[in-house]
């Protein structure tokens, strides 16, 4: 079985970047999208901590919910629904992805305790 995820792991690499090379424009698409939903949504800075790395930062799904919307809609469709406002941006905030999985522990697992700094 691991060989097969194996297998399928190094297809998938190499289809990505071939899809990558084959695609430049919906990439570059979708980075300013993802670029401008991140500017509504509060800029490109860590609620939580600080971190100003962009590569580092994700949209958080405040009430949770997250992997329900990524099976129900594509990653396009959902920044799109931001940046034109069909989303209510009250329900997203921009989380480092060392807090996204902090918030993840504390508001699921009920863990709580921790603290993140961010220290440049």
């Amino acid at each position: 079985m691991l060989r097969n995820r194996e297998r399928y792991n190094e297809y998938m690499a190499r289809y990505m970047k071939t899809y990558r090379k084959s695609k430049p424009h919906h990439v570059k698409y979708l980075k300013d999208l993802r670029e401008k939903a991140v500017n509504i949504l509060g800029g490109p800075i860590c609620e939580n901590c600080g971190c100003d790395v962009s590569s580092l930062l994700e949209i958080n799904h405040i009430q949770g919910n997250g992997n329900t919307e990524r099976r129900h809609t594509n990653r396009a469709s959902f920044l799109r629904a931001i940046v034109n406002g069909k989303s209510d941006k009250r329900l997203y905030n921009i989380l480092c992805k060392i807090c996204n999985i902090h918030h993840y522990v504390e508001s699921v697992l009920q863990y709580k305790g921790h603290t993140v700094i961010w220290k440049k």
